[in-house]
């Protein structure tokens, strides 16, 4: 736990692996390597000539989409491979959203509700009902709007969702949310993003070749495999992280297992940000 991959390298059929954990330079020597490092984060880290030119393109064309400018000199804001996207989260007394019996109100348990403000949702607990006190999602938001969000100190996030909040439900509800917490995915070390957004690979390419560069990389090659819900039906997703490793410990045990390829890749702006 802990460690930080600096290097994956290659020779006489090895793999060698160099991290640093607790201030020391440790390797690891494996025939195997899986690897859950977002595809973009390989970049300096692992050597890639040793794989076969479909594999080492499809790297590369995952590299090129994440490194790209989030916003043209034309002013246009363009995803990256990695999401942008933020979330807030508050502790607030219940009776903000769940009105005491007799108050001509009608109390929520559970569910979400959806602004045009840039907050885009609010998500309200789903258990503990007659606690005092909540924990409940007070913005997640996507592309342009947390790519700007995250340029902003978890401070100024807090009160822009204070005030998509007031917007919402007005200066009582604003008020009583507390103890806000601010997260900006792309500005977390070893993620730098929420999720995998292949449609950021080939826009600019006519047809499905990001479904060509995914299912490359699908397959693994010379005995490395990329895991996670980056390389799944349903990124975003846990069940996606779940089903990857299976189809790669199923590749290692079983030579003629066949990991089913796909003709299109699911686009995460509806699976994952609804839009």
């Amino acid at each position: 736990m802990g460690a930080v991959v600096k290097k994956i390298a290659y020779n006489n059929s090895k793999y060698l692996i160099t991290y640093l954990q607790n201030g020391e330079t440790c390797q690891t020597e494996a025939d195997y390597c899986f690897s859950n490092m977002p595809i973009p984060l390989m970049k300096d880290v692992l050597e890639d000539g040793h794989f076969e030119p479909s594999f080492r393109e499809a790297l590369h064309a995952v590299y090129q989409a994440q490194d790209r400018d989030r916003i043209t000199p034309e002013g246009k804001y363009q995803a990256g491979f990695l999401a942008d996207t933020t979330k807030v989260g508050w502790q607030a007394p219940r009776n903000l959203w769940q009105e005491a019996p007799g108050s001509g109100a009608v109390p929520i348990f559970g569910g979400i509700s959806w602004s045009s403000d840039e907050i885009v949702q609010v998500w309200y607990p789903s258990d503990n009902y007659h606690a005092e006190l909540g924990v409940l999602t007070g913005a997640y938001n996507f592309q342009q709007i947390a790519y700007e969000w995250g340029q902003e100190s978890p401070s100024g996030r807090l009160e822009n969702a204070r005030q998509g909040a007031r917007n919402l439900g007005g200066n009582d509800f604003a008020h009583g949310l507390a103890h806000g917490l601010a997260i900006a995915w792309q500005n977390v070390p070893y993620l730098q993003g929420g999720w995998a957004n292949w449609s950021a690979v080939a826009e600019k390419e006519p047809g499905a070749k990001n479904a060509t560069y995914f299912n490359a990389l699908l397959q693994g090659d010379k005995d490395f495999y990329i895991i996670g819900d980056q390389l799944s039906a349903l990124p975003g997703w846990q069940e996606g992280a779940v089903a990857s490793a299976i189809n790669a410990v199923n590749k290692v045990t079983d030579p003629q297992y066949l990991v089913p390829e796909l003709d299109f890749l699911p686009d995460t702006r509806l699976m994952v940000e609804c839009l």
